[in-house]
């Protein structure tokens, strides 16, 4: 791909819901779990390979994209607080003000853009008031739009459609709930339209706690992101080892448990070369490597929550392990027993009950709220590593009439 691929913003706008939103709706609770939530945008990008009659007809591939505004605007009258305003760290002002909206064109074919994937263009795709304004703590946040969405169109007929949602409001479940109403609208397909519930504030009332700080700006620091690709059978010959090596060998490793405890266990190791500058080598000190995974509560609680169900429905699993002596059978062990946690019907109900004034709630709402505010950590023994699935979320099946995704 050249250097000199441009996306280029050609439009932008607003867009409101279709039906006004009832006035006792109005005023939209916040949850415990959207409180202690980071403010920052989660971003996605889904990208579309060109059809056949979009790559020589371009009246009807922006058609096609005109269409996507007015499903948009249909699909944010069932998901409205999304186009609401927050209010301090409480609730949400629906006051249907919408989302913004972004049309752009790239200069270059979707298949060059994908084979050689570049960070610094993937973030030219997302909505560019986003893009040009993460972690820029001096805006309001009382004045920013919840949901942004970014229509780009390749010259080849290909689309990426890229969508930014609060995390405030949103974690990935409810995101591909909202992305999965909007494509079903927009091909007026009305057996699958996805309709939210809105429980969490009842099942999590909101209290006052610390609001966990914004994104912040790394300074003097090397940031690497980089991209791994695991082959199915690699993962699934893993899968066998570990199942193999554990005592408990009942039920069988998830794909992401074992591919979290691959990556904790390599995490481990760069650790070792930092301190002992060989792998072979003994290292100085015994740090302790700590890993938050992110847990999807809507199926752990009882009863079961449905997957519609809107907000940040969300816990952070916590397991901590030497890394001169842990092996990938005992990491994996730790890992399974702290997300485990989570099928606990007791451990369940504290969360649900947490905001009252047992010693006990008491403790486990401090240690959120630690949770949620931990962006770095001082101690140099301790190194902390998060991490996340978008497994099982329906994202390849999304369908705005394009096909599936690329």
């Amino acid at each position: 791909m050249e250097t000199s691929t441009k996306v280029e913003v050609i439009s932008k706008e607003t867009i409101k819901p279709s039906s006004p939103t009832p006035h006792h709706l109005r005023n939209f609770k916040l949850s415990l779990l959207d409180q202690l939530s980071p403010p920052l945008y989660v971003p996605i990008i889904l990208f579309y390979a060109p059809t056949a009659d979009h790559i020589h007809d371009h009246h009807r591939r922006y058609h096609h994209v005109d269409m996507l505004k007015r499903s948009l605007s249909n699909t944010l009258t069932r998901f409205y607080p999304l186009a609401g305003r927050f209010k301090d760290n409480i609730l949400i002002d629906c006051n249907d003000e919408g989302v913004d909206y972004f049309e752009a064109k790239v200069n270059c074919k979707i298949s060059d853009f994908m084979m050689r994937p570049d960070v610094l263009l993937h973030q030219q795709l997302l909505p560019s008031n986003i893009a040009s304004n993460y972690g820029n703590l001096a805006r309001k946040e009382e004045e920013e739009a919840l949901a942004a969405v970014q229509i780009n169109v390749f010259n080849c007929g290909g689309v990426a459609i890229s969508l930014c949602v609060s995390h405030k409001i949103a974690d990935a479940s409810t995101i591909t709930t909202f992305i999965n109403g909007w494509a079903a609208t927009s091909l007026g397909d009305t057996k699958i339209l996805c309709r939210p519930t809105f429980d969490s504030a009842s099942l999590f009332p909101p209290r006052q706690v610390t609001p966990p700080p914004g994104p912040c700006k790394v300074v003097n620091k090397l940031v690497v992101t980089k991209r791994f690709v695991f082959d199915a059978a690699k993962i699934a010959v893993l899968r066998a080892r570990l199942v193999v090596l554990l005592a408990d060998n009942s039920s069988t490793v998830t794909r992401v448990e074992a591919v979290s405890t691959l990556i904790w266990k390599s995490a481990m190791e760069v650790s070792r070369v930092k301190s002992s500058g060989s792998l072979s080598s003994k290292p100085a000190a015994a740090p302790i490597s700590v890993v938050n995974h992110i847990v999807n509560l809507r199926r752990r609680m009882n009863p079961p929550l449905p997957q519609e169900s809107f907000g940040n429905l969300l816990g952070v699993a916590t397991a901590a392990a030497s890394t001169t002596v842990s092996s990938l059978n005992e990491l994996v062990a730790q890992l399974r027993v702290a997300i485990n946690k989570f099928n606990n019907d007791d451990y369940t109900r504290r969360l649900k009950s947490t905001g009252g004034d047992d010693d006990e709630d008491q403790e486990l709402t401090q240690r959120m709220e630690e949770q949620a505010g931990e962006v770095e950590v001082e101690v140099a023994a301790v190194e902390v590593c998060w991490m996340t699935s978008w497994c099982k979320f329906g994202l390849y099946e999304i369908d705005f009439g394009w096909g599936m995704l690329d």
